[in-house]
């Protein structure tokens, strides 16, 4: 290949599994549900829920949308 040429792209490496986002998911709901019920929707503090979920509140957004919506899938979950 010459300099000029490029390898063809491949799969940006940060992109996720389907089977990956389902974990996540899952452990994000397992962390909310714990936080939901030790201090209530109105105490519960999303930054506690992401860091037990082992992700940033940032990821915990893109994946549920807000705080109302995380509580609604919790107790669709149970």
């Amino acid at each position: 290949m010459s300099d000029d040429q490029t390898a063809p792209s491949e799969p940006h490496a940060t992109l996720s599994h389907p089977a990956d986002r389902s974990e996540k998911i899952d452990r994000l709901l397992d962390a909310a549900l714990v936080e939901f019920g030790r201090a209530g929707p109105d105490g519960a503090r999303v930054a506690a829920i992401a860091t037990a979920a082992g992700m940033n509140k940032r990821l915990l957004y893109h994946y549920v949308g807000d705080k109302e919506a995380l509580f609604a899938a919790v107790l669709e979950k149970a």
